[in-house]
């Protein structure tokens, strides 16, 4: 029926939804503008909305998708329990960026902070427009229960057939936990390219950057032949793909490597235990860095998104998901745990 708990549509703006529990629903928590909208008129997509404190769960669809919002903050939500045998593509718990019809421009889109446990996939990424940019940072995820913890699908869009091709700018992902309990890999990306030379040259163009990620016991990623828990193996290496200063760790099975699709990898530490407190694949685990971790001040401190951030929003949302203010120094612990 896709009926959603609240649909944010045409020219809304400065939209709050803080406190809020949605569950059990048809279709979405919050669908964030329309698929059948397709006016393209920057000024009249929703803009500005925070989504904030909620829990969300158990939904037919989403807790939230993207159609075309943007400078969308969903941040310190409770989101659990999305699976969905019956229609696969719903296991996505987050959708972070805009679909076909989310032609926009300066499209960020930050989730911050999150607690997510119990989902298909956490987080998918399907960004389409120029300038499209999601950033995932600080969230704890716990019991991926689908494939990746982060689906990629690069898709472009031609607003008319004389057109280029246009595609999201890229995902920077930072300073996340995520326990898979042993499910299958960490990120998969399904797009390889585009039958036009401009298609795939404009897909190649999007960046995917992991900086200070703790990905633990998360298996091999799908037709990855048994290389890494990152399925970009399975894409002929298309995008730009930085990943430093992260940490890969299984307790179990034959040792992980890193994607050899990877072009710039600086300082991760792989098939070494980041020595949580106590791992338990749930929410109530404690995932601090335990005393003597490798993991404890492996991230050069770069403000670089953070300081974009605030200069847009006017906030400083250097905090982990606790709350706690980062160290002023010259490094971080790895992971969502300060």
């Amino acid at each position: 029926k896709d009926l959603h708990g609240i649909q944010i549509n045409r020219v809304v703006r400065y939209f709050w939804y803080l406190n809020n529990r949605s569950f059990h629903l048809q279709g979405d928590s919050i669908q964030c503008s329309n698929s059948n909208e397709f006016d393209f008129n920057r000024d009249e997509r929703p803009h500005f909305i925070y989504v904030g404190g909620n829990e969300l769960y158990e939904n037919y669809e989403n807790a939230y998708d993207t159609k075309g919002c943007y400078h969308v903050v969903f941040s310190e939500n409770y989101v659990h329990d999305f699976t969905n045998s019956v229609k696969t593509a719903n296991n996505t718990a987050i959708t972070t960026a805009q679909d076909a019809e989310g032609f926009v421009g300066d499209a960020y889109g930050w989730f911050l902070n999150n607690r997510i446990e119990n989902v298909g996939d956490p987080f998918a990424y399907k960004a389409t427009t120029d300038d499209g940019f999601s950033f995932i940072l600080g969230n704890l995820v716990v019991n991926t229960l689908a494939k990746r913890f982060l689906a990629i699908e690069g898709r472009c869009f031609k607003q008319q057939p004389s057109e280029i091709s246009t595609c999201g700018d890229g995902v920077f992902v930072a300073m996340n936990t995520v326990d898979c309990n042993g499910n299958t890999g960490a990120v998969t990306a399904t797009r390889s390219g585009g039958g036009a030379a401009e298609l795939s040259q404009a897909e190649k163009d999007q960046e995917m950057t992991f900086i200070g990620n703790v990905f633990y016991n998360c298996t091999d990623a799908e037709n990855t032949r048994g290389e890494s828990s990152h399925g970009w193996e399975s894409i002929n290496s298309n995008f730009i793909l930085k990943y430093n200063h992260n940490v890969d760790y299984r307790s179990f099975g034959d040792p992980l490597r890193l994607s050899r699709w990877n072009d710039e990898e600086i300082g991760n530490l792989t098939n070494i235990d980041p020595n949580f407190v106590n791992p338990n694949s749930t929410l109530s685990g404690d995932y601090t860095l335990g005393f003597g971790s490798s993991a404890r001040r492996l991230v050069p401190n770069e403000p670089i998104v953070y300081g974009l951030f605030q200069e847009l929003y006017g906030i400083d949302i250097r905090r982990d998901i606790n709350g706690k203010a980062w160290r002023v120094d010259s490094r971080l612990n790895a992971g969502a745990v300060q």
